[in-house]
């Protein structure tokens, strides 16, 4: 029968043993006392070196010394699209402004509009009945020119 402990050990061998135990201990305890400061100072080491070109990285070519967590090409795009939408809402406001203008001369003018309206209709719809009302005004204005004009007799 083997064990670590004999069942039947005398009591120089239960020293020597505890001797044997007492000297491993000793000897953990050392290497737990040197090797874990070593270990520790290693990992922050490590970590500060990590966190060291972390902040490079993230603070590369700022300099206003503000982290920079847009990808450059994102970036551009970004600016790109900023240009583009300031282009696109002038051009929305120009087209507004139009309208407003459009409204306001269809306020004042409506019979005039709806005149235009209705060449337009007749332009294309009907285009005798457009050659008619433009020989009836001529005549008008025919007519008109002459009763207007001072008769000279000789």
């Amino acid at each position: 029968y083997t064990s670590s402990l004999s069942r039947y050990v005398s009591a120089p061998g239960i020293v020597k043993q505890i001797s044997a135990l007492h000297s491993g201990l000793t000897s953990l305890q050392s290497d737990l006392e040197n090797s874990l400061p070593e270990d520790r100072n290693r990992c922050i080491n490590e970590l500060c070196n990590l966190i060291q070109s972390l902040q490079q990285l993230l603070f590369a070519s700022s300099t206003t010394a503000q982290p920079i967590l847009t990808p450059r090409p994102l970036m551009k795009e970004l600016d790109e699209m900023e240009k583009i939408n300031a282009k696109l809402s002038a051009a929305v406001e120009e087209v507004t402004h139009e309208h407003v203008k459009k409204n306001e001369i269809v306020k004042h003018h409506s019979q005039e509009i709806g005149l235009q309206r209705r060449v337009f209709v007749d332009f294309f719809c009907n285009p005798e009945r457009l050659r008619s009302q433009v020989r009836e005004l001529t005549a008008r204005i025919d007519l008109t020119s002459c009763t207007c004009e001072p008769v000279v007799e000789s």
